[in-house]
């Protein structure tokens, strides 16, 4: 790996500040990671339109992680905690996910 960008910095961040995670938390938590380093590895080869595709992903993806998502914690009212969700908020991670190029975005301009 050519290194750690932006949005994979964050997203590790994120998944360390999640706790222990099990099951399919933790699944998709490594996947939270997996994406954001494709967003990145894709915007520093200036390919905008990859990047915005796996800043989609990696969105659909901190929403399972929510809480009443299939890998977070169920939200007020669903009857108690699943063990291994994600209780913390992802409002900063995804603020690094409406910084990526738009499709029509060109590298060399």
């Amino acid at each position: 790996m050519a290194g750690v960008g932006r949005v994979g910095k964050e997203a590790r961040r994120f998944v360390k500040e999640s706790g222990d995670l099990v099951g399919l938390a933790r699944i998709t938590a490594e996947m939270v990671i997996s994406v954001a380093d494709v967003a990145d590895a894709c915007r520093r080869d200036g390919k905008p339109r990859e990047s915005l595709a796996a800043l989609r992903e990696l969105r659909e993806l901190l929403a399972d992680l929510r809480p009443g998502g299939p890998g977070g914690e169920p939200g007020p009212g669903d009857g108690g905690a699943d063990p291994g969700g994600v209780a913390g908020d992802t409002d900063e991670l995804e603020s690094l996910l409406g910084s990526g190029p738009s499709v029509g975005d060109r590298a060399d301009a």
